[in-house]
C-alpha cells in the first residue's frame, strides 16, 4: 500500500478568506443590518477552527439567542454557494506539485469545515488528484479524530499531515502522525517534523520525513 499525504485545506491548498469574508458579511447584514461587518483579518484568524468555534465569533454579542442557530447555519450554507461561483485562490505551482506528488503518494484532505466546502475546492483542480476527503461534518469532532477516521476508513498505515497552523500540528501529533508545516499559510508551528515555504518543496520534504520514520 502506498503512503499517504493528508492535507489541511485553508492556508495549505487554497486561500478563500476574501470570499468567505464577503459571504459571511452578506448574511450578517441580512440578519443584523448594514452595521454588521467582519474584517478580512478576523476571518483569517478563524481559519482552521471548528465550526462551533467560528460560530461564537460570527454572532454579535447582543444577538437574539433564538436566531443564533439559523444565522450560523445560513452563514455556512451561503458560504458554500458563494464559493461555488467565487472560488478561493490556489497557491503557486500547486497543480504541477500535486500531480507530481500523486504519482508517489495517495493524497487526501481533512479539514475542520462543513460538508460541501471541500467539494468547492475539488471542482477547480483536476479530477483524480485526491483519493478522498473528510471534514468536521463527518465526525462532529476535533481534527485529530477526523484524521484517524479517514486513515481507518481508507486503511492508511503510513501518513503525514500537511497544514499551516499550530492547531494543525497539535491535531497531527494527537493523531500519531508526523506534521509538515506549510509556512506560507496563516499560522506558525511549534516543532514540526518538516517545513515547506511552497508546495514545490513538499515532495522532497515528505520523502525526507518518511525516510526518517523508516529508520
Amino acid at each position: 500500500m502506498r503512503k499517504a499525504l493528508i492535507f489541511d485545506l485553508d492556508g495549505t491548498l487554497w486561500d478563500s478568506t476574501l470570499q468567505v469574508t464577503e459571504a459571511w458579511n452578506i448574511v450578517g447584514k441580512t440578519y443584523f443590518g448594514p452595521g454588521y461587518s467582519l474584517s478580512h483579518a478576523l476571518v483569517c484568524s478563524l481559519m482552521g477552527k471548528t465550526m462551533s468555534e467560528i460560530a461564537t465569533v460570527l454572532l454579535p454579542k447582543d444577538a437574539d439567542p433564538d436566531v443564533a442557530q439559523s444565522f450560523v447555519s445560513d452563514c455556512f450554507a451561503f458560504e458554500n454557494e458563494y464559493l461555488f461561483s467565487h472560488p478561493g485562490t490556489l497557491y503557486p505551482s500547486e497543480i504541477e506539485s500535486l500531480r507530481a506528488l500523486s504519482t508517489v503518494y495517495d493524497l487526501y484532505i481533512v479539514s475542520n469545515c462543513q460538508a460541501g466546502y471541500i467539494e468547492n475546492y475539488l471542482k477547480i483542480v483536476p479530477n483524480g488528484l485526491f483519493s478522498g476527503h473528510m471534514c468536521w461534518s463527518d465526525t462532529k469532532d476535533e481534527k485529530a479524530v477526523t484524521i484517524r477516521a479517514l486513515m481507518t476508513s481508507r486503511h492508511i498505515v503510513e501518513a503525514l499531515y500537511v497544514g499551516d497552523t499550530e492547531k494543525d500540528e497539535l491535531a497531527s501529533h494527537k493523531a500519531r502522525i508526523p506534521f509538515i508545516h506549510a509556512s506560507y499559510g496563516f499560522g506558525t508551528a511549534l516543532s514540526p517534523e518538516g517545513s515547506i515555504h511552497s508546495l514545490i518543496e513538499l515532495e522532497h520534504e515528505a520523502r525526507r520525513v518518511f525516510d526518517e520514520m523508516d529508520h
